[in-house]
């Protein structure tokens, strides 16, 4: 099956991406570098696609959400182990749209901001996968043993007709050729009742999907005798999980249940046989009350093999616990009653003081004269299985970084609090400025200080409460209590931070925010819960970090209204509601129009909304860069058509506004210049803006996309130049051509004496060979000054607010 590949770019890898894929596979410089296919977050949704299956629309949507149904549980368990365990799994889907085919892929954690995300490599078809080529030598042997073997084995369909058989069941069936067999079913070979309860036997095997396994059954023979068998039936499933018939063997144990000393016989083998695989043989004598075993048996369980491994209930109890003992004689007694079941005791236990050993037992009855006088059976050492079994739960429910519960742990006792106390509060963690730490002393230290913290926390913990890791810098505390017992814990965990943590001979000083959220009497449950807390974490971090914020239910209400304005600006996105304002830039000494700035307005259909209510979210969520390519486009569009068909807007200059985000794009620049000359717009006519604020974060990307700008012929404007943390160095960092003053000192002329602040950031400006625009003009007294102050270009609601495309138009066709 043919792969498709997405257009995704660079900029669109997840955080975290490129270090989980870096040293195995190499840097991540383009969507063919790797084997790799698809990205998730923490929440199993599709982040990043390179390639995907045809048909399969997958960025956007969930993981599980694109498997069928069938197999969706085995892709959803397979990713819970990989993000548990930190461990690569291979797994097996089908996708809801192409059911019929069949993939596998390796499916790798990695480590991000939002939590552990999943990454699916090697995506491969094996529908049509080519067999090898002894492939039909291969199914001759399987066949050939199948027929030879001393077991009767048989298939059927879903009516319960035989579809196949070896040799010894055609035996049972009394039929000379497997042809006498097929499509007959067990009423052409056997009494009525006898074939009844077959048949009932096949069909709650199919119905149930659970199979029936040594089931002891009497078979009628032609002489009027009888045969024991142990009959074991399993469900047959097609391609797609659905059971379509029936398979099955059957052992022959007459001889076993007739004749004592044959089945002494068979105890003597099958005791050198289970002594060489590590189990021990034991014999149970309801008269005596005694139980005793071989050599292996004695060596198993650590009794001396003098003895015969001989010893009472009361010994028994001593070394496995009398409730053991207790188990033992309740199955016992049932299997005096019903000699068809088994004893069965899977996880016997023995502590000697240094170790542990785990043991599986298992007996059979023996009867005598038609009456059970014994048991005899087998006794395995399952040590090994039981310890692996432990470290993969371990792994499950432990963060494998700090050792601390994980998320999964988390809900469970979160759950299990809620159910069984009368309050219950959750405290969530998220350390401040950790980037910080990762970027500047690497993440190998980043770790580290994740471990000094665990173990600072687990210092504060009470024992009452579970603390655990959620995923990279977010901790968490679910505890008995509510609203004093949870503040308390907050704040002295926030005490416990302001103490500097030592990492190897260098000290490391950390805070965080706090969010704490506890039940009430509407009773939320764990995700209602944990959804609480993160709102409070949220209001602590936006409050400044370092503190700490309770839930309360306003908050909720404004993250529901956040909710609803991010999915209305997504259907505005999708809908086209985004419309372009143009707001007049004029010459301080002429008061002609020279140049206009694109202004992006939000039409909702009953009002216009400005950006500063939805540009924020625009910019986490990422659609500002294909928001911000459609204002490139379109001012482009309107500006090239204002040059060609107004003779006053000939020299007209447009100004567009690029955000922080849009510079992680490569193809910002390529983009640009490809609308400008598309629209034939002179390159000495468009001026990009960069606000002074947000050049902080990544100044030398800009710096570099802001040169190729530049050295194609666009100008460059430095807006809202005054407001930021770096005001002065983004002068000589920057390559900027015009400098926009911003309006907070526009609007103090009037009054408050910012006339000085102007003129030094003018001389400055004029010092440095830029040229000026002052912002948010809106009085005669702010105009006459800024002329009188030597300011070259002015914008404001006094000169022109922003206005539609068709009004600019007659505003600029007026002054022909």
């Amino acid at each position: 099956m043919a792969f498709e590949v997405s257009t995704g770019r660079k900029g669109d890898i997840p955080e975290g991406l490129q270090e989980a894929l870096s040293g195995a596979t190499g840097p991540l410089d383009a969507p063919n570098a790797v084997d790799l296919h698809l990205v998730t977050d923490a929440t199993f949704r599709v982040a990043l696609v390179v390639t995907q299956p045809d048909g399969c629309d997958a960025l956007g949507h969930s993981l599980l959400d694109l498997a069928s149904s069938p197999v969706r549980r085995e892709l959803r368990d397979a990713a819970e182990r990989c993000v548990a365990t930190g461990l690569t799994e291979r797994t097996r889907f089908r996708l809801a749209t192409a059911p019929d085919t069949e993939f596998t892929a390796a499916v790798r954690p990695f480590e991000s901001v939002g939590g552990t995300g999943l990454i699916l490599t090697g995506i491969e078809d094996i529908t049509r996968e080519a067999l090898p080529s002894d492939v039909a030598f291969q199914l001759e042997v399987q066949r050939n043993v199948i027929d030879v073997m001393d077991v009767a084995v048989f298939w059927k369909d879903r009516e319960s007709r035989f579809l196949g058989a070896n040799g010894k069941m055609l035996e049972v069936l009394g039929a000379p050729t497997l042809a006498d067999v097929l499509g007959k079913d067990d009423y052409d070979f056997f009494p009525n009742e006898a074939a009844e309860a077959y048949r009932a036997d096949d069909e709650s095997v199919m119905a149930s999907g659970v199979p029936t396994i040594d089931k002891v059954e009497r078979l009628p023979t032609k002489n009027g005798d009888f045969e024991v068998l142990v009959t074991t039936k399993l469900p047959v499933r097609d391609a797609h999980g659905e059971v379509i018939g029936v398979t099955g063997y059957a052992r022959f144990i007459t001889d076993a249940v007739k004749t004592e000393q044959e089945l002494r016989s068979l105890e003597g083998r099958h005791a050198l046989a289970q002594y060489a695989s590590n189990e021990g043989l034991w014999e149970f004598d309801f008269a005596a009350e005694v139980v005793e075993g071989n050599q292996r048996f004695a060596e198993l369980i650590g009794r001396e093999a003098s003895n015969g491994g001989r010893f009472t209930f009361s010994q028994m109890a001593a070394t496995f616990g009398s409730e053991v003992v207790d188990d033992f004689r309740v199955q016992a007694m049932a299997i005096v009653d019903d000699p068809t079941l088994r004893l069965d005791l899977p996880s016997l236990k023995i502590d000697t003081g240094t170790a542990t050993r785990w043991f599986e037992a298992t007996g059979y009855p023996f009867v005598e004269d038609g009456e059970v006088t014994r048991l005899i059976g087998t006794i395995t050492d399952t040590t090994e299985d039981v310890e692996r079994e432990q470290a993969l739960l371990y792994r499950a429910t432990h963060d494998h970084l700090t050792g601390l519960a994980n998320r999964r742990q988390l809900i469970e006792r979160l759950n299990e609090d809620l159910r069984t106390n009368e309050s219950t509060f959750l405290v969530y963690l998220d350390l401040d400025h950790f980037k910080v730490v990762n970027d500047s002393l690497g993440h190998g230290v980043g770790d580290e200080l994740l471990q000094a913290v665990s173990a600072r926390l687990s210092e504060i913990v009470e024992s009452d409460q579970l603390l655990a890791r959620l995923g990279g810098d977010e901790f968490a505390v679910v505890g008995p209590g509510q609203d004093r017992e949870a503040e308390a814990l907050g704040k002295a965990i926030l005490a416990g931070l302001s103490e500097p943590l030592v990492l190897g001979s260098t000290e490391v000083f950390t805070s965080g925010s706090v969010g704490v959220a506890y039940s009430t009497g509407e009773s939320p449950d764990a995700i209602g819960l944990m959804r609480n807390a993160d709102i409070a974490l949220y209001e602590a971090k936006g409050a400044g970090k370092s503190c700490l914020r309770s839930f309360a239910s306003e908050m909720r209400l404004e993250a529901d209204r956040q909710l609803d304005l991010q999915n209305r600006i997504r259907r505005a996105v999708n809908d086209n509601e985004f419309e372009l304002y143009y707001q007049p830039i004029v010459c301080a000494t002429s008061g002609q129009i020279a140049a206009v700035e694109a202004m992006l307005r939000w039409n909702t259909g009953s009002e216009i909304i400005s950006p500063t209510a939805f540009l924020p979210y625009l910019e986490q969520s990422g659609l500002v860069v294909p928001v911000g390519e459609w204002i490139i486009e379109e001012s482009m569009a309107q500006l090239g058509n204002w040059i060609k068909e107004i003779p006053a807007a000939s020299e007209l200059v447009g100004s567009i506004n690029l955000s922080r985000v849009q510079f992680r794009s490569p193809d910002l620049v390529d983009f640009l210049l490809h609308s400008v000359h598309r629209h034939e717009v002179p390159p000495s006519q468009l001026v990009v803006e960069v606000t002074e604020t947000a050049i902080s974060d990544d100044i030398a990307i800009m710096a570099e996309t802001l040169n190729r700008i530049r050295q194609a012929g666009v100008r460059v404007a430095i807006d809202d130049f005054g407001v930021g943390q770096s005001s002065l160095s983004s002068l000589y960092q920057l390559p900027a051509d015009v400098l926009k003053i911003d309006g907070a000192f526009v609007e103090r002329i009037d009054g408050s004496g910012s006339q000085p602040v102007i003129e030094a950031i003018l001389a400055m400006a004029h010092s440095v060979g830029l040229q000026t625009t002052a912002e948010g003009v809106e009085t005669t007294v702010q105009r006459d000054f800024l002329q009188s102050a030597g300011c070259a270009y002015l914008q404001g609601y006094l000169l022109g607010c922003p206005m539609p495309p068709g009004e600019l138009a007659k505003l600029l066709s007026s002054t022909d």
